[in-house]
């Protein structure tokens, strides 16, 4: 018989969702996604300009402009349902996934943001590219997993 799952795995399932909505969201509703030279498409240069403005932002969400929150949501929900997509590969096809990235539980979504923004800002040659590609990545990048003995 299945366990639940725990209070605190189902908190962080609702927050990546939330995350991913607001993404969503902001992908749909917002004025950068006009600027995206296919749509729907968000570009690896328009996330970097996101992430960007979203580090300099305070704390709290209702003291922001909406211009702030259109670009806190474009990076909160890239890099996390990136996080999200990655760990569920790896949690699914163990070694056999395509994506080879094991991101610790650890790490904050600060943290995970700063390295994709650093990520991007060393290659600006890839800014009308697909971001989610250059997302993937950098976490792939960031987050290698350990070889086993015999690799």
């Amino acid at each position: 018989m299945k366990r639940p799952p725990s209070p605190l795995r189902a908190s962080k399932m609702k927050s990546g969702l939330v995350c991913s909505c607001l993404f969503l969201c902001a992908l749909l509703c917002g004025p950068l996604a006009a600027r995206a030279q296919n749509l729907g498409t968000l570009t690896a240069g328009q996330l970097h300009e996101s992430c960007v403005v979203a580090e300099t932002l305070g704390a709290d969400i209702r003291e922001l402009t909406d211009a702030e929150r259109i670009h806190l949501g474009y990076c909160v929900g890239a890099v996390n349902a990136a996080v999200y997509y990655l760990r569920a590969d790896r949690a699914l096809y163990k070694d056999k996934g395509y994506f080879k990235a094991c991101i610790p539980e650890s790490r904050t979504m600060a943290q995970i943001m700063f390295i994709v923004r650093y990520y991007l800002e060393q290659r600006p040659e890839v800014y009308e590219e697909d971001a989610m590609k250059h997302v993937t990545a950098a976490l792939q990048k960031a987050f290698p997993c350990p070889r086993k003995a015999g690799n």
